[in-house]
């Protein structure tokens, strides 16, 4: 047997082990960092998924705006100025999450719009789903100052007033990637993350003629199964090294 035949096997038993590991995702509903400043972020629990391969939590959630966003062309007068523009989030109103990954991995945040039964028979219709995740806890913070924030990393000085992470209570923390769907419906984005510790924020989408709060989501949190391509490549190398043997 040659040592690139070795390498082969290992690898295909490699993939074997991952496909079969056991995953999970962990809730922690009480987390609370006061971190330096004694005062802790807007978070309202921490999860953290210790596997690469499948594991999913799911819940309810009925944030406010994750973005200011007028989608009918019309004055948006809901908070009182106009404003516009997709860029800012409602930082005391959006649901923030501290998410931690020990495994370098694909993860998956889905939102669907769910009907609330404390507000009206159009829930589901009117819900407009984002989120944005950053890069970092936030424990050098000023919760207080949390008003704005930037939902799509375009304008990252809408996080200065209660970022102050960095050196000398500079901005520390990062932008990574958002989601959203402005017509309504569901939302689901996949994204590699490597081992760390992620802020995300979650809400739904302003409108003048749609409330921002109270919209209800049922949001998903999944390390996904190892995709169908990279098992069958796996029983492809097993089928090539019986033939070598043969």
């Amino acid at each position: 047997m040659t040592h690139t035949t070795k390498a082969i096997i290992t690898a295909a038993s490699a993939m074997t082990l991952i496909s079969m590991s056991q995953a999970a995702i962990t809730l922690d509903a009480a987390y609370s960092n006061p971190g330096p400043d004694g005062e802790a972020f807007l978070y309202s629990s921490k999860l953290t998924a210790t596997d690469a391969s499948y594991a999913t939590y799911s819940t309810t959630i009925t944030p406010g705006g994750w973005s200011f966003a007028d989608l009918r062309g019309t004055s948006h007068t809901m908070f009182g100025a106009p404003i516009s523009g997709t860029s800012q989030g409602w930082g005391h109103a959006s649901r923030w999450v501290l998410l931690e990954i020990t495994t370098a991995t694909q993860f998956v945040l889905s939102m669907t719009p769910w009907n609330n039964p404390a507000t009206g028979p159009n829930e589901a219709t009117d819900a407009r789903p984002g989120f944005v995740i950053y890069a970092g806890e936030s424990i050098n913070d000023a919760p207080g100052e949390a008003h704005t924030y930037s939902n799509d990393g375009s304008d990252m000085s809408l996080n200065d007033g209660w970022d102050l992470n960095g050196p000398g209570g500079t901005r520390g923390l990062t932008y990574v990637t958002n989601g959203y769907n402005a017509l309504g419906g569901n939302l689901s984005k996949e994204i590699s993350l490597a081992p760390g510790l992620y802020t995300i924020a979650m809400g739904n989408i302003g409108d003048s003629t749609l409330a921002t709060g109270g919209k209800g989501f049922t949001v998903s949190f999944t390390v996904p199964e190892p995709s169908a391509a990279l098992l069958s490549m796996a029983g492809a190398l097993g089928i090539f090294l019986r033939r070598r043997r043969m």
